[in-house]
């Protein structure tokens, strides 16, 4: 090959007697045609797979290459002379030829990084006139970008540069004049001594207090539906009326016969007087007055059964009948629900149970389009026993329902359980994250600014915007910064609002 380009040389270098040893570790991923030039020697095909940087780690060139960077004149064979059996000889072929040659005679062709200074090396590697071998061998960043040089190589006029210079302080909270970032504005909040109880999120369902689904009691025609849907109604007041005509006529009948044997009562027991009846016939007609007026009863109930009136004071539903329809005995014609407090249906695990009594005070709240509707309310009644398929207590409670909860609504009870703690409050935004855990920076006075130092926490549970941490390391009525604690470090100094 050398006969071909007399112009090029080779760099000869001795691999050390342990050479074979390391190779091992390479015969894994060293794979023929990788290495763009020939190596003779013993080595022979064993190093056939080696990069250049492979084989210079292979030979522990280190002063070889201090020598080449000082540009000495040694001869580099001198370096590694009897260090080593094999003997290989490579060269590099890139888009710029480079071949390293001998110390001190610069036979890299057509490569502008030989014998360089190091100012020099830097500027013409960036210009990207280095190869990548002496990009490798002398240990020179990667070249940056073209269009980082292009930007760098503009030329901006020195007002403008100022200009942009103060915007970038500005945007970034820096002082020109002090050099150094200015202190970050925050918003802080004083630690206020508290008591905590755990709390527990339970599944609840929403009930009315009184609440029915009305129906005929008997089979008949409907007359009248003397309702609308969505009706508010009182107690007593008739919705259906049936067809009674019949029942009607029959009650004036009865009524006629109840009539007649009063009157033949009243008779028998004038006769009695002037001994002209007996004591059995008025016995007997008195029964009939009796009997007769009990059949005028039945009528009557059997006409009020013709009726469907309101049981209780409230608010109908969607009717589902109309005049004409043949109503069947149970057959649903609407549904009635009584206004009133909301009654609250929940079961309490066995864990969440101790201390659970009546008249404790839980918040209710229902999700919807707007938001959430939140009420307050107290356990009215407790299950005695516990449910064995659940392993809950069931538990009601009534609240103040207002106009915004529905009955039937699924609804989560917030309830405290356990023993009150100490704590201390705070605003929620005050915590801050990390892989330690969670923190709050406290504020230090430090003249007319603030140092901040972390400050780990416990955190018991938040309740509305407001955390409540362990008064461990805190004991209340320090200030924290509330707001503004992402951006900060330890030991960074701030600065409050006037306010």
């Amino acid at each position: 090959n050398q006969q071909q380009h007399p112009a090029r040389r080779a760099m000869v270098v001795e691999l050390p007697a342990h050479a074979e040893t390391r190779r091992n570790r390479f015969e894994s991923v060293a794979q023929p045609g990788n290495f763009p030039g020939q190596v003779e020697g013993d080595a022979g095909e064993e190093l056939a797979g080696f990069s250049i940087v492979e084989l210079l780690r292979l030979a522990d060139v280190a002063a070889l290459l201090e020598q080449m960077r000082g540009d000495r004149g040694d001869d580099a064979r001198t370096v590694l002379a009897g260090q080593g059996k094999h003997i290989a000889r490579f060269w590099h072929f890139g888009t710029r030829v480079c071949e390293p040659g001998l110390a001190g005679r610069r036979a890299h062709f057509n490569c502008a990084g030989w014998g360089a200074s190091p100012r020099r090396l830097a500027r013409q590697q960036q210009a990207r006139q280095i190869c990548a071998c002496c990009t490798a061998v002398y240990g020179l960043p990667p070249a940056r970008p073209i269009s980082f040089r292009f930007i760098r190589e503009i030329s901006i006029p020195t007002p403008i540069r100022n200009a942009i210079a103060l915007c970038a302080w500005a945007a970034l909270g820096l002082s020109p004049a002090a050099g150094q970032p200015a202190p970050k504005r925050v918003e802080a909040a004083t630690l206020h001594p508290a008591f905590w109880r755990a709390r527990a999120e339970l599944a609840a369902t929403l009930r009315a207090p009184e609440t029915a689904t009305l129906s005929a009691a008997r089979a008949g025609i409907i007359a009248q539906v003397e309702f609308k849907s969505g009706e508010a109604v009182r107690a007593g007041q008739v919705l259906v009326q049936l067809d009674d005509g019949p029942e009607r006529a029959q009650l004036a009948l009865d009524q006629a016969r109840l009539e007649q044997a009063g009157r033949d009562a009243a008779r028998t027991q004038k006769l009695i007087g002037i001994s002209g009846a007996s004591r059995a016939a008025l016995e007997q007609a008195q029964a009939a007055v009796t009997e007769a007026r009990a059949q005028a009863q039945l009528d009557r109930a059997n006409l009020a059964q013709l009726q469907i009136t309101a049981p209780f004071a409230g608010t109908l539903g969607l009717r589902n009948v109309d005049p004409g329809d043949a109503l069947q005995p149970g057959q649903a014609v609407v549904t009635l629900t009584a206004r009133g407090p909301l009654e609250v249906l929940f079961a309490v695990p066995q864990t969440e149970a101790a201390g659970l009594a009546t008249g404790q005070k839980f918040a209710v709240s229902a999700p919807s389009a707007t938001g959430a509707l939140t009420a307050a309310g107290h356990i009215v009644a407790l299950s005695p026993a516990q449910d064995t398929a659940t392993d809950a207590r069931q538990a009601e409670g009534v609240i103040d329902s207002g106009a915004a909860l529905l009955p039937g609504m699924s609804a989560t009870v917030r309830l405290a359980t356990g023993a009150a703690q100490p704590a201390l409050a705070l605003p929620s935004t005050a915590l801050n994250d990390d892989a330690l855990g969670q923190f709050v920076y406290a504020l230090q006075p430090a003249g007319s600014t603030y140092i901040v130092h972390a400050v780990y926490v416990t955190l018991l549970g938040t309740e509305g915007g407001v955390s409540y941490v362990a008064p461990k390391g805190l004991a209340g009525g320090e200030r924290v910064v509330s707001l503004g604690g992402f951006q900060l470090t330890e030991g960074e100094r701030v600065t409050l609002p006037a306010s």
